[in-house]
Order: structure tokens, then sequence, then C-alpha cells
């Protein structure tokens, strides 16, 4: 990772001798100035005063590229070193040139945003603000779009769980009053089909008209069905279960508490993944899993097709400050995986699949270190190769 003392102190090594001492002030002013750390992920409160060098941004790789979402010359709060703000995006989706990322956004208090692109990403909007009629403490990690017009969202205002639903491309928003009444945890969100959904702990199978609870295992982080019927979850202390009725019964086919799981993927009826703390895989439907990769957090699992795949990683390092993260892929059905892209100043949460050949991820983000200009996701229109 090259921080910003490295990068300065590189180009003290290439400047003429008569820059040398204005360069080497510059760097004692950085190096003396401390950012706070704060508990979400994107921290862009700096002034960029001197240009940034085109491969900082691209890390020198051309396989994925990095879009601007959001830039922080445009964030009114962030126009001053005294202020901060900070995103980290959980959830995107794209439906041909329409696309929708979900986050979290901080001015010294966690507030949820949603962006909209009508472009394939090169530009983007905010068309859902939480902050107003719900102020601080509101988060916004899971949606489900149905289609490019209509979607919900699943987040938190005032510390209580709330869908709100669009039918209009989010021109407008309104309360959806058809979930039950029960703490759900806003940020576990699976898109079965076009009918059937799950937020955490509930379920609608009419296309979110109606909603009911049904029995979810305790730590459970995520979720993967191959139909309205069959499907796994796995959680925090290490279990992995199957339904075969939606999720009102479940049936554990792993346990290991040592493990933390982010993400499962049905790839088939037999063949199943689980990543998170480490990447593991079976082929006869949980009699026996192998690890095909080791990494400290996989976060989501996608594949293209029967063979190439991809999965995110997100690294935190030892604080906020040293997030970076990888994009994994197999070509042979996940018995292996290599990394198809790096970065030293994203961490990855979610991949979305767009067609064959194109597909995006989002993600976490520091400033502090890269002077990047915005906050970013990447694409690749040419599977990664």
């Amino acid at each position: 990772m090259l921080h910003i003392g490295g990068l300065l102190a590189a180009l003290i090594l290439k400047s003429p001798k008569s820059h040398k001492k204005e360069v080497q002030k510059k760097l004692q002013m950085k190096t003396k100035s401390k950012l706070a750390l704060f508990s979400v992920f994107v921290l862009c409160g700096c002034r960029h005063d001197e240009p940034i060098p085109v491969d900082y941004v691209s890390e020198n790789q051309t396989n994925w590229t990095k879009q601007e979402i959001f830039s922080f010359e445009t964030c009114p709060e962030c126009a001053t070193n005294e202020k901060f703000c900070e995103f980290s995006f959980f959830d995107i989706y794209f439906e041909g040139q329409i696309g929708y990322v979900c986050g979290n956004y901080s001015v010294h208090e966690t507030q949820a945003r949603l962006f909209k692109t009508t472009d394939g990403g090169l530009t983007w909007s905010v068309i859902y603000d939480l902050y107003w009629g719900c102020g601080a403490g509101s988060f916004e990690e899971g949606m489900i779009f149905i289609t490019p017009d209509h979607g919900l969202v699943a987040k938190i205002c005032h510390y209580v769980p709330q869908i709100v639903e669009t039918f209009d491309g989010g021109a407008t928003w309104e309360f959806s009053e058809n979930y039950v009444d029960i703490n759900i945890d806003y940020n576990i969100t699976c898109k079965v089909d076009d009918t059937h959904f799950i937020v955490d702990q509930i379920r609608s199978s009419d296309g979110g008209a109606t909603w009911d609870s049904f029995n979810k295992i305790s730590g459970t982080t995520c979720y993967d069905f191959i139909d309205s019927s069959y499907g796994i979850c796995a959680t925090s202390s290490g279990i992995i279960a199957q339904t075969f009725d939606f999720g009102m019964t479940w049936d554990t086919i792993y346990n290991n508490p040592s493990d933390n799981f982010y993400c499962v993927k049905v790839k088939d009826n037999n063949t199943l993944f689980a990543g998170g703390t480490t990447l593991i895989k079976t082929d006869d439907n949980g009699t026996n899993w192998q690890e095909v990769y080791s990494t400290p957090q996989i976060r989501d699992i996608k594949f293209v097709d029967n063979n190439i795949g991809f999965a995110a990683t997100h690294n935190g390092g030892t604080n906020i400050t040293n997030y970076y993260g990888d994009i994994l892929k197999t070509t042979d059905g996940g018995n292996t995986w290599s990394i198809n892209y790096h970065s030293d100043f994203m961490s990855f949460n979610e991949i979305f699949i767009i067609d064959e050949m194109t597909q995006v991820a989002c993600g976490n983000q520091t400033d502090n270190y890269t002077h990047a200009t915005g906050t970013y996701f990447i694409k690749t229109t040419t599977q990664g190769n």
C-alpha cells in the first residue's frame, strides 16, 4: 500500500533540488496531521489541492476500471478539513444502463443514501437521502429491485427497521406497511425471483405485497436460493443450513464455530459455497466440504456461468485507515481461485453480474492514503481479462 508519506517521499526523489525544501515541508505538514477514526469506512474530509496522478486511481490495472459515484468536490460538508464525509457501499444493482447503489454516508453521524445512474455508471445522482425526516442514526445496506422502476430498500430510521418502496425508479418512495412488525436486520436481503424476497426473518411470496415471518437461525448473515423452495443460509458462528420450504424449517449441513460466514452461493442442488473467514465448497450437498481459498474476509460470491465466477474480499488491516481488497476469479467452477483485481484503498462488499462480459462491484474506501477525488465502484466489460 502506498501511503501519503510514501508518495511525497517519491516526489522528493523525483523533484529538482530547488523544490526539495518545499516538498519536504509539505511532507512534514502531512505527517503531523492525524485523521480521526470513524466506524464507517470512507474518509473524505481532506482538500485535494495537489494534482492526483492518473495511476493513483487506476492503480495501474486495466481489466477493471474505477468509476466515480460521488465527488468530494460537491460535498459541502466536506469543504473544510474540520469535517469528514464517509461512505460505505453495500449493495449494487444494474439492468441495462440503469443502476442503483446504496450505502451509508456520514458527517460525524451516519446517514443513508441511495444513488442512481441512467448512463451505465458514468454519472450518479442521489435519489433517496434518509437524513431528511429521519436524521442521524440512519442506515441503508440492503435493496431488492424487481425491475429498474420497482424496488424495495431495507433501512433503519432512528434505530427502527423500515422497508420503503418505489414504483417509479426512485422518483417517489412510500413506506411498505405490509410487513410484520418485528425487528428485522436491514442488511440481510435476498431476491429469489421476481416475486419471492427475504429481508432478514421475513419473506414475501407475492412481490412484496404481503410479508410473513419465518424461522431464522440465530446469527444468520446471508441467504441464497436456487428457487422458491430450496436455499441455504450461513451464520456468524460457523453454521450452514439448508431449507426446502422457503425458510420455514432448516437442516444443518456444516458446523464449525471457528468460522464466520458473510455470504453463500447455491450453484446447483449439489454444489454450494460459503465465504467469510474462509471460502469453502461442497459438491455433494454438504456431506463433504473443502477449503478452496484462504483469505481474511470473503463478502460475496457470484457466478457468470458454470465455470466462471467472482468473489469479493474485504480486508480491514489493523485499523480503519488500512482498507484494501481483492476481486477473486475462478475459471474451473470454483475449485481454484486467484486474484483478478487488487486495490490498496478499496475493499469490496458486493458483486453484480450485468451480463456475460460485464460485472460491477462496490465496497468501502479510505481517502487519507489515496487522496482520491471521490468514492468509486469498479466495472469490467471484459470478464476481468
